[in-house]
């Protein structure tokens, strides 16, 4: 994987903006979809994430329906949300820091966020997958966060490594809810959001084929995804549809040419060819089902044979092998 530009960053306490009554002192990242901020509060040496977007933006709205839900200990924390403010910011600052133009001399709605200082899943990957028992501590905690919107009625739709951060003792923090949707029985939504790389098939259908989806099971196929580049260090494919070399024999539903191209493609000089355990083999096929129905619910996941047969790793484990990660990224 190469490596993202988003290092973990600890802000100086310079004054280079104003929004409200935060003290913006340093841009967070380069490559968001909005700007992102770090600021902390006048006369505090509390540090916040903020992000700003265009007032008339529906993401604005989409971000403050998740943060009405009861909170989560594995859903980022909002400080406060701001209408309509003024910006004061050097426009020299707004093209590195996000994806999407944004005007910084009219007013802006903003949310304002906790600040998770061990950055997001994507840097810790730069050194290749993780071991098993720590993916399996990861993917517990990012189904815990996901089932949470689901209960509530709501599915994310842009779950990937940029979108989960690690607080101070590396557990997951699940943020960007930009593109969540509420969703409700048997009516399928039909606006083709999120990272494309993470879309599932059925979002890349055309003509009369195109039947939209059903939200929590695109979340699914994401976690999927996601579960595989925790343990192969690489995605499963790069885009979900017939054009994709990788995607190809899963939409065949000829996964033993898939495992075949995976563990030919990480063979290495001195361990041959990856070798992937029949069980993480049984639920990655599931999870990437091409036909959404088929997928499997959370529950279902929790009871694969993968999940359960043996323990996640120990947070100690965890603080250890993450620790040095970030170490090496520097």
């Amino acid at each position: 994987m190469e490596a993202s530009t988003e290092k973990t960053i600890k802000p100086d306490l310079t004054k280079c903006g104003q929004l409200a009554r935060y003290i913006i002192t340093a841009p967070l990242g380069d490559t968001h979809l909005y700007p992102v901020y770090l600021a902390k509060l006048q006369d505090s040496d509390e540090t916040f994430v903020v992000k700003m977007m265009d007032v008339e933006d529906e993401s604005f709205a989409n971000e403050c329906k998740i943060f009405d839900l009861p909170s989560h200990r594995h859903i980022i924390r909002l400080k406060e949300r701001l209408i309509e403010v003024p910006v004061e910011i050097g426009s020299e600052l707004a093209p590195a820091n996000s994806l999407k133009a944004t005007n910084l001399e009219t007013p802006k709605n903003a949310i304002v966020m906790e600040f998770v200082e061990n950055g997001d899943l994507f840097n810790y990957l730069v050194q290749g997958p993780l071991p098993e028992k720590i993916a399996r501590y990861f993917f517990e905690q990012i189904l815990e966060a996901v089932e949470h919107l689901h209960s509530n009625g709501f599915c994310h739709l842009d779950l990937k490594l940029e979108n989960i951060l690690l607080d101070k003792d590396f557990c997951i923090k699940l943020t960007d809810f930009g593109f969540a949707a509420q969703v409700e029985k048997d009516t399928p939504l039909y606006k083709r959001v999120g990272t494309p790389s993470c879309r599932p098939p059925e979002m890349w259908k055309i003509g009369t084929d195109y039947l939209g989806y059903d939200g929590c099971k695109a979340d699914i196929f994401q976690l999927g995804n996601l579960l595989f580049t925790l343990v192969a260090g690489t995605p499963a494919f790069m885009e979900a549809h017939t054009n994709d070399f990788w995607f190809k024999p899963i939409l065949a539903d000829r996964w033993d040419v898939f495992w075949n191209f995976k563990e030919r493609a990480g063979k290495t000089r001195k361990q041959g060819s990856k070798v992937y355990d029949p069980d993480f083999k049984q639920l990655i096929s599931e999870i990437l089902n091409a036909n959404e129905t088929k997928r499997p619910t959370i529950d279902a996941i929790r009871k694969s044979a993968w999940y359960t047969k043996g323990e996640p790793a120990t947070a100690l484990e965890v603080a250890e092998e993450m620790k040095k990660r970030k170490e090496q990224t520097r």
